[in-house]
């Protein structure tokens, strides 16, 4: 079995473990448990690729435990049940439940978002730090705007 394949049968067991765990119907967890079985045996023969058409329809997401995220402009993605969030502020992305959607970013809850101008792609800024035009600052404490004598990175 190579690396890639243990990684995907621990996710998948991880996957069964969240599902038994929780405070779901007995019918529920059975159903979500037998499109585990079945969407393993499929993707073990060579079923797993969803075509465009289908990647483009709600509900077809490749197994029981991924949700569709769609923005209104049509980006699109399948997020993983109980672990991700769907994230359309920037086309269709996943970011954990614990972290925040920043443009096309996946920032930690203690981090601020800064959002570049144009089509940069967002920053993620550490704690006690602002966002100033696009960058990642120490605020100026003097200052009447922070970002004036501000020291960016």
């Amino acid at each position: 079995m190579s690396k890639g394949n243990r990684g995907e049968l621990s996710s998948r067991f991880d996957d069964i473990a969240r599902i038994v765990a929780s405070p779901i119907p007995r019918r529920e967890v059975l159903q979500r448990l037998g499109g585990i079985l079945g969407g393993g045996i499929l993707a073990a023969l060579g079923f797993g690729a969803v075509s465009m058409l289908e990647a483009q329809t709600p509900g077809a997401c490749p197994i029981s435990l991924e949700f569709y995220c769609a923005n209104p402009n049509g980006a699109h993605t399948c997020c993983r049940l109980h672990v991700q969030q769907c994230c359309v502020d920037r086309g269709a992305y996943c970011c954990s439940s614990t972290q925040k959607c920043c443009n096309g970013t996946c920032c930690e809850s203690n981090q601020t978002c800064c959002k570049g101008g144009g089509t940069a792609t967002a920053k993620c800024c550490a704690p006690r730090e602002i966002c100033c035009n696009g960058k990642c600052c120490q605020p100026n404490p003097s200052g009447r705007n922070p970002c004036d004598g501000a020291t960016c990175s």
